[in-house]
């Protein structure tokens, strides 16, 4: 049986170190909360705002985020995996891993299970990502930075990419509609044959 929370507002302590498994939030609050060592596994938020939870060796898997605002999350000291990020807003976040014992020292951060159709990820940055074949249709994906990322065959249609930053990574038969080739194609110039 899922446990369900409705509607309420965590701050502080009270869930670090907890495991949650089969929980559904539905319009919770995670104002400052300290999600430290803290797991959701199988876990869905609906209509949640996780804006400024402190994330600190927390894990993510199988979870869904519908119509959640996960803005202003550093997610490098976080576990996702098979995540659906469709539908949320992920503004201003931090997509990357680090090296153990490292501050700023990247390694790579496999998001190939993840799921972003759809999701605001305006001005967040992916750095060192496997995102093969991930989906970003219908995404707001404007000034974001993908940095050392492979992007092969990622979906991109009917995207916003005004502003979006590709140089460092790898593409390859990346899908792309017209107005996507077009925003990418006038971030690196085109050079006709």
């Amino acid at each position: 049986m899922k446990r369900q929370y409705n509607k309420q507002i965590f701050a502080g302590d009270e869930l670090k170190g907890e495991n949650f498994i089969n929980c559904s939030f539905t319009a919770c609050r995670f104002v400052s909360a300290s999600l430290r060592f803290s797991n959701f596994e199988n876990c869905s938020f609906n209509g949640c705002d996780l804006s400024g939870a402190i994330l600190d060796i927390s894990g993510f898997t199988n979870c869904t985020f519908k119509d959640s605002k996960l803005s202003n999350l550093d997610f490098s000291p976080c576990r996702l995996e098979k995540c659906d990020f469709s539908d949320s807003v992920l503004q201003n976040c931090t997509f990357q891993a680090l090296k153990p014992g490292e501050t700023h020292l990247r390694k790579t951060l496999d998001l190939r299970s993840c799921r972003f159709t759809s999701a605001d990820l305006e001005r967040s940055v992916f750095a060192v990502c496997r995102l093969e074949k991930v989906s970003f249709a219908g995404a707001n994906l404007t000034e974001v930075i993908f940095e050392k990322c492979k992007l092969e065959e990622t979906d991109f249609t009917q995207t916003k990419l005004s502003g979006a930053n590709f140089d460092t990574s790898a593409m390859k038969n990346t899908i792309l509609d017209l107005d996507g080739f077009l925003s990418y194609g006038a971030s690196h110039g085109f050079v006709l044959p």
